[in-house]
């Protein structure tokens, strides 16, 4: 989508040592981890994810650990792939990481 409308409370200022560009991707990847979540969600009739298993296939991607974020929120059990060497940081985004 080129434009997005929201409510102002969903805004936050970003950090003067981020680049607009940088910015834009972040929402970028955000809204895609969202987005996915929500069509899981709604092949199971709109129920939350609270306790259900949630796979991620690469996790150490920024939609990967977008998606980690946003499934955590929401109680979700949470699988993903990585190297063995990026465990550590994956498991530092949430407490429920298989």
């Amino acid at each position: 989508a080129r434009f997005m409308s929201t409510e102002a409370d969903n805004l936050v200022k970003a950090s003067p040592n981020i680049k607009n560009s940088e910015a834009a991707c972040l929402v970028e990847d955000w809204m895609s981890a969202y987005r996915a979540l929500r069509i899981a969600k709604n092949v199971f009739k709109g129920a939350a994810l609270f306790g259900m298993n949630v796979f991620i296939t690469d996790g150490f991607s920024p939609i990967g650990q977008a998606a980690i974020n946003l499934a955590d929120l929401e109680g979700a059990n949470i699988y993903c792939c990585a190297r063995k060497s990026q465990h550590k940081h994956l498991e530092s985004l949430s407490s429920r990481i298989e």
